[in-house]
């Protein structure tokens, strides 16, 4: 793939995030109608920094992908999610909340971003 199409703006702190950004750029379309940056960040309005682990353009639409990757089964519905592994259990708020916050942040936002 042309290296046009995919902005890594750093390389994720996060081995298992990384992971899923390398799967996701072995399979991306090299078409000049796809673009995807990874890794970012950018100030809201409110002056909180936020992090987007993977934004694409495309004829579609734009979507942020929060990447979330743990091992085990995951269950739970728009505002939680419990992972089960190994016979232990861990609730967390969905990241659904948090992408949609980034989401409705990031269009306020991007009208001051300047995009190379």
């Amino acid at each position: 793939m042309a290296e046009k199409h995919w902005k890594s703006i750093s390389a994720s702190r996060f081995p298992w995030e990384q992971e899923a950004l390398d799967f996701i750029h072995a399979g991306f379309p090299a078409q000049d109608n796809y673009v995807a940056w990874s890794n970012f960040e950018f100030i809201a309005d409110d002056g909180s920094i936020n992090e987007v682990d993977f934004l694409v353009a495309c004829p579609q639409g734009i979507f942020l992908t929060e990447i979330k990757s743990k091992p085990g089964t995951v269950s739970g519905d728009a505002n939680n999610w419990v992972w089960e592994h190994e016979g232990r259990k861990h609730s967390d708020e969905s990241p659904l909340i948090l992408a949609n916050r980034k989401c409705m942040s990031s269009s306020r936002a991007s009208s001051r971003w300047k995009i190379n």
